[in-house]
């Protein structure tokens, strides 16, 4: 457990929580400040086989990319799939308000599980008395601050490495009127929005934040969507023309997508619907939807309504 009550977290070495051949269980990281939460090309979080990492930043943001920041392929870039920790279960949070950068980026080389990360111990005890319970659990991905700076992108590994989604990611910013942040899911194994949600709905005048799903080619395999997506205009507070819905792109370049649950784009008053894209390809790449109740719906409605646009090498 790291907790910085006054600054920022820098990691430039190794914390390895891994357990033993004989072992059951991976330790868990816990990291938590009032500023930024970042780090360089030499760290390393571990714990690849049950571990868990929870960061939690009061008033910053966090990025835990190796040190990449750059987007692409090439070596040292975010899409390298040498860049990135291991750790198989995370949670993120961030209370940076509106202005301030409070987005959220994480890369791991592995699979990994959006999911919850429990409490610290009451002990040990420090000499001022405190102690790990004092960072708190948390569950799944949340940030506050809206626009690009309450962005949040998340890339498993690029190998076939699955990306699993099992607690809310929301991102609709905490004042209204400030359009929500984005939400980047991607991975090089299947996706999955089990028992999780995405939300970037905004809150009042503003627009809901894009949500973009990929599976990068290589390996075939599915993303399933049975968890709402929610990327409404005006969701909360008073909507108004500025309320429209997101852009909504679920991109599979080797595999098939399954919706099994809403996606909805809605604009809010009179705000205009969204987008919805859904690509795929490969030789078994279908887009199949499961039943045909408002719960599976692909909903764009609003002053003006949203378009969808799908495009498919398999069946539809």
């Amino acid at each position: 457990t790291v907790w910085n009550e006054a600054g920022a977290i820098s990691l430039d070495g190794t914390i390895d929580v891994s357990k033993n051949a004989s072992g059951t269980n991976d330790g868990a990281i816990r990291l938590k400040a009032s500023g930024n939460i970042t780090d360089t090309t030499n760290a390393s979080l571990v714990g690849d086989t049950n571990g868990s990492l929870s960061a939690y930043s009061t008033g910053g943001k966090i990025t835990l990319t190796q040190g990449a920041t750059t987007a692409g392929t090439a070596s040292g870039n975010l899409g390298d799939g040498t860049k990135g920790h291991k750790l198989a279960t995370v949670a993120f949070k961030t209370d940076t308000a509106a202005g301030t950068d409070g987005s959220i980026t994480y890369l791991d080389q592995t699979g990994l599980t959006v999911g919850s990360v429990t409490a610290g111990a009451t002990t040990p005890v420090s000499a001022t008395n405190a102690n790990p319970s004092s960072v708190g659990a948390q569950s799944g991905i949340t940030t506050v601050a809206g626009t690009s700076n309450g962005d949040v992108k998340v890339r498993a590994g690029t190998g076939n490495h699955a990306l699993t989604v099992s607690n809310a990611i929301t991102t609709t910013a905490g004042t209204t009127g400030v359009a929500s942040g984005a939400v980047v899911l991607e991975a090089g194994g299947a996706i999955t929005l089990g028992t999780g949600s995405i939300t970037t709905s905004s809150f009042g005048n503003a627009a809901a934040g894009d949500v973009f799903i990929h599976q990068v080619s290589g390996n075939t395999n599915t993303i399933t969507l049975t968890g709402a997506v929610s990327a409404k205009g005006g969701a909360t507070g008073t909507a108004g023309a500025s309320s429209d819905g997101g852009k909504v792109t679920v991109w599979n370049e080797a595999g098939a997508i399954s919706l099994d649950g809403t996606i909805d784009v809605s604009g809010g008053g009179a705000g205009n619907g969204g987008t919805i894209q859904l690509v795929s390809a490969g030789a078994s790449s279908a887009i199949t939807q499961t039943g045909t109740t408002t719960t599976t719906a692909l909903l764009a409605t609003g002053a003006v309504g949203g378009s969808l646009k799908i495009k498919s090498a398999d069946t539809v």
